[in-house]
């Protein structure tokens, strides 16, 4: 789980930050970072309510053994929504699971922008004409999409912050630098695969050679069997 966790996670937050890119207007930029906040904010809440509802491990006696046995065994909810919203499967393992499972979210979602800039700034440095996202940036745009991206890691590490704060108090045992170590130690091999599997099949979309023209103006059709046709560059 904690695999399947980390590929949607960093899946979504990839197309994100490819996407605040390509952002005309700041109020879109906006929308997508409360968005964020909004969801984390559900998650903290959610455990806050239900702290005092966890229930203890105790030994079953008589008629009550076979209930607490069957419930057990129920397949708990994977969905984080329906674990929070769940009273009856809120127990200490629960409480662990969404733990992890918010902080393992937020430290990719801290990551990738990173990554986003790295990887976009290298591109349009070397100057890859096959590339349609950086193809014909000016320095204005790069500038604009590393403000973006700074402004995104920015609001993202102060959520993360918060989130680590947060959760120490609600749940003074759990250690979040302990669990991401161990997240990070039982499933690192997985984790870097499925990076660099992910980022692989987002630069492929990019790729002039794939075709995909994200506008989807296809604009450069209209130079099929036109004679002395030059590529610029991307889909020009």
């Amino acid at each position: 789980m904690p695999v399947i966790n980390f590929s949607g996670v960093l899946m979504n937050e990839i197309c994100l930050s490819v996407m605040i890119t390509s952002i005309k207007h700041p109020l879109v930029f906006v929308s997508l970072v409360l968005s964020d906040i909004f969801e984390n904010s559900f998650c903290l809440w959610s455990l806050a309510r239900n702290v005092g509802k966890v229930s203890s491990l105790v030994s079953p006696e008589g008629d009550n053994a076979g209930h607490l046995r069957s419930k057990s065994l129920t397949t708990r909810p994977s969905r984080l929504t329906s674990l929070v919203a769940d009273d009856d499967t809120l127990n200490q393992g629960t409480a662990l699971f969404i733990a992890a499972t918010l902080l393992q979210r937020e430290a990719v979602e801290t990551l990738v922008p990173l990554q986003a800039a790295l990887i976009l700034t290298l591109l349009h440095t070397v100057g890859v004409k096959s590339n349609s996202i950086v193809n014909g940036w000016s320095q204005e745009d790069w500038t604009q999409c590393m403000i973006y991206l700074g402004v995104d890691l920015c609001v993202e590490m102060l959520v993360f912050s918060v989130s680590v704060v947060m959760l120490k108090r609600i749940y003074p045992e759990f250690d979040a630098a302990r669990i991401l170590r161990g997240l990070l130690r039982m499933h690192w091999v997985e984790m870097m695969m499925m990076s660099s599997m992910v980022w692989m099949f987002n630069l492929l979309f990019q790729s002039t050679y794939a075709g995909m023209d994200m506008t989807m103006k296809f604009e450069w059709l209209e130079c099929r069997d036109k004679e002395n046709s030059t590529w610029l560059g991307g889909f020009e």
